[in-house]
């Protein structure tokens, strides 16, 4: 700790703070363009011009160390004038285009001019004018407002590592550019819009919709991976008009994907408005109490097994209730989505771990994993973790481009055999690491030989003696939101439903993705309680639900931490809750009235927890010999990747413009 005098008030800071962060330590507001906490120091903008003692002309005080009994004042009238010039530079060129500006009302420009600025301009010639980008059907460019503050290309080149934006000539023809004119590629690109300090850089789908002050904003959390990044979602008139990320160290820090920020959109896209039954060939409109004795006599029909499929994109609530109907039903079996070869009953099992003890460790190996897609938060931490340099990563499966370096060292579980048995090069690596990480992800657990892989890697996990007390060396990566959720209620093993039976009564709850809907078995008595409509089913009764968006609920991410998403707002039409309709039919057996209740206060429990305790245990594990079978990418499209994603026309637009540009998805074997 130093001291420094702020204003003639003595301070304690970190002997590694700046001047802007010395003061900001005491509530101090120093404006400025160009810094930004999470980037490298630029001091472009020169807007954080402060005075000092001994220096002849004011400093950037972003840039500048601090060191024992620097004195700094940040009001005096050679720092007022400073200011007022630098915005009299910067506001040369620019358009006086407010009214027609998206950026209106949460500009950065706008409020430095107002607060600190000159009340009149000295310019009487010609502004320069750049011509606009198309970088893409996400992000809108007007050029001519650009301040050269530089946060977008230290955003493509230190965070997404994809280096699209740079910048063009010198000196007054100045550009920020794509080089060579292209589309940008990259999944994370949107987020150098909340990163623009003006208009330069807008969102395409938000454009003229709407001001800051006309909206609602409610705090939810991302449904379209396992990491369930925090969100803050803005409404004008009962509509989703913006997604903002919300700052979340602990998850995904201030970052969001594009498919995150913009597919909100299937909200509105091939809803149904009406319970329908199926008569005869067609599907007609009936009346919600008819569409539940329908429900009734179908679950509470003696002699008659039911078998219940539910989405991931449940909620934890709706899942135990489904739980509780199905235990005490006796006939009902319930089953999720996918069949793992997974222990569920001990929590370690299936949980990740904190995503901050990435940044520490110094080998990764992931197994079959593609991180930058499947979980773009995690891929992040892992970039930033290897640029620190002193770590080395490696991949078992296809060679995808994470945006930082990774060593190819097979593609199928053999190459694992041969790292455990000590023959493999990689070996010396693991041996003489102190923080050791292997990440594989849910796909890999439908595997037939996933026993033999979880031997491979616990007996790689033994042989690691200079490894940390208490670190976690195994790390199961979630796809998909609440996966970890449903690994947590005991849904795992679902190894019979996926066997070629015929005249099932089956019952679908949820939004899934179409792949899985197509290799259904066809089956005698199909009811869907969902979304949308589910063409690729012939079902006898389809039943409208609100969006997971719309009716919120709690929801465990792939570290086992419980997420609150908050409801907004309920749709227009004849839509159910999921939670009323389950409580409505528990409610009607006499005998079910206590379990509710329990419930309850399980959920009170769970909205108040944090986070779930580890069991230090292993799994009995089957038998399985290992399969030369190599490790597959989980999808083939990031844009589509989800049943909510693939509802949206935004997504589908973005997955028709960067299907071509994304060589992530070759196969590099």
């Amino acid at each position: 700790m130093v001291k420094v005098i702020i204003n003639n008030k003595e301070v304690f800071v970190s002997k590694d703070a700046s001047v802007l962060e010395a003061c900001a330590s005491i509530g101090l507001e120093i404006p400025k363009f160009c810094y930004h906490q999470k980037l490298n120091i630029a001091g472009n903008c020169r807007m954080c011009l402060v005075e000092i003692s001994k220096s002849p002309k004011p400093v950037a005080s972003c840039s500048y160390p601090v060191i024992n009994n620097l004195q700094i004042y940040t009001d005096t009238p050679l720092v007022k004038k400073a200011r007022e010039n630098i915005l009299e530079f910067l506001l040369i060129n620019h358009p006086l285009d407010c009214p027609i500006c998206d950026q209106g009302g949460e500009c950065d420009l706008q409020e430095q001019t107002q607060t600190f600025g000159s009340d009149k301009s000295r310019f009487l010639h010609f502004k320069r004018v750049v011509e606009n980008k198309n970088v893409g059907p996400l992000i809108k460019t007007v050029m001519t407002r650009c301040i050269h503050c530089t946060k977008c290309v230290r955003f493509f080149s230190e965070i997404s590592g994809s280096k699209d934006f740079g910048t063009i000539q010198r000196g007054k023809y100045t550009e920020i550019s794509t080089y060579i004119l292209k589309n940008v590629s990259n999944e994370l690109s949107a987020n150098v819009i909340d990163l623009c300090p003006v208009g330069a850089l807008t969102s395409k789908p938000y454009a003229f919709l709407a001001r800051p002050w006309e909206l609602k904003a409610f705090n939810t959390i991302d449904l379209c991976d396992g990491v369930g990044s925090n969100l803050k979602v803005q409404l004008k008139d009962c509509e989703i008009v913006r997604v903002l990320p919300r700052l979340c160290e602990g998850v995904n820090e201030e970052w969001i994907t594009d498919k995150t920020r913009f597919n909100f959109d299937s909200i509105k896209t091939c809803k149904i408005g009406h319970p329908l039954l199926k008569c005869s060939t067609s599907l007609t409109k009936i009346s919600w109490k008819k569409a539940f004795l329908e429900i009734n006599n179908f679950f509470f029909e003696e002699n008659k097994e039911v078998h219940i499929v539910l989405s991931y994109l449940l909620d934890l609530s709706v899942l135990q209730k489904f739980k509780l109907l199905s235990n005490c039903l006796g006939k009902c079996l319930t089953f999720f989505p996918r069949k793992f070869l997974l222990n569920v009953d001990i929590i370690e099992n299936f949980s990740f771990g904190a995503f901050e003890d990435l940044e520490k460790a110094d080998t990764i190996l992931t197994i079959g994993t593609n991180t930058r897609f499947e979980a773009p938060a995690i891929n992040l931490r892992l970039k930033k973790r290897f640029s620190k340099g002193l770590c080395h990563s490696a991949i078992c499966g296809n060679l995808f481009d994470l945006s930082f370096k990774i060593d190819k060292k097979g593609i199928s579980s053999t190459t694992l055999f041969d790292i455990a048995e000590g023959k493999h090069s990689f070996c010396k690596l693991l041996r003489r690491s102190v923080y050791p990480v292997i990440i594989f992800n849910a796909s890999v657990c439908e595997r037939s030989d996933f026993f033999a892989i979880y031997k491979l890697m616990l007996q790689i996990e033994c042989f690691l003696k200079n490894m940390s007390v208490n670190w976690r060396v195994l790390r199961l990566l979630s796809q998909e939101a609440n996966q970890t959720g449903n690994f947590f209620l005991g849904f795992g093993l679902n190894k019979n439903f996926f066997k070629k039976q015929q005249n099932l009564n089956t019952f679908f709850c949820g939004m899934f993705k179409k792949e899985f809907l197509t290799r259904h078995p066809s089956t005698k008595n199909i009811f869907c309680f969902g979304t949308y409509q589910n063409t690729s089913l012939e079902t006898k009764l389809i039943l409208p639900s609100n969006h997971p968006y719309e009716t919120g609920g709690c929801y465990m991410n792939t570290t086992c931490a419980i997420q609150k998403s908050e409801p907004f707002f309920m749709s227009q039409g004849f839509f159910r809750n999921k939670e009323n309709l389950l409580n409505l039919l528990l409610t009607q057996q006499s005998f079910l009235t206590t379990p509710i209740q329990m419930f309850q206060t399980y959920d009170e429990k769970m909205r108040n927890s944090s986070k779930i305790t580890f069991l230090r245990l292993k799994c009995f594990l089957g038998k399985s010999l290992i399969s030369k079978t190599i490790f597959r990418q989980f999808f083939s499209d990031f844009y589509l990747a989800d049943a909510i994603s693939e509802n949206s026309f935004t997504m589908a637009i973005c997955s028709k413009t960067y299907r071509k540009t994304f060589t992530n998805f070759h196969n590099y074997s």
